[in-house]
């Protein structure tokens, strides 16, 4: 069961979006994300990124609205869409970890 208990705790103070969002990606096993697939056959082994949209207290509940992202893959070799997905993941870590050493010429 998926409790977010850190993020009440932290339930109207400027920190309250930042702890809901690192709550979620600790527990993102515990979400139905298997479920919410429209491609793929297999969630990811890949961070999941939170983006809260908006909250609301409403009596003694806390209703937010919230994007989740996740990558999928396609078991079995998939294909040209596998090929293109690895690609894309191989530009992305290119980006967030760029090669600063000497230039090889």
């Amino acid at each position: 069961m998926l409790r977010l208990e850190h993020a009440l705790q932290a339930w109207g103070s400027p920190e309250f979006e930042t702890v809901l969002k690192q709550e979620l990606v600790r527990q993102a096993g515990l979400l139905p994300l298997q479920q919410g697939l429209t491609t793929g056959n297999y969630v990811a082994d890949a961070p999941v990124t939170v983006v809260v949209n908006g909250v609301v207290e409403a009596d003694d509940t806390i209703r937010v609205l919230a994007g989740i992202f996740y990558q999928g893959v396609i078991g079995g070799g998939g294909g040209v869409f596998a090929v293109l997905v690895a690609l894309s993941d191989c530009l992305r870590m290119i980006r967030q970890f760029p090669y600063e050493g000497e230039d090889c010429d």
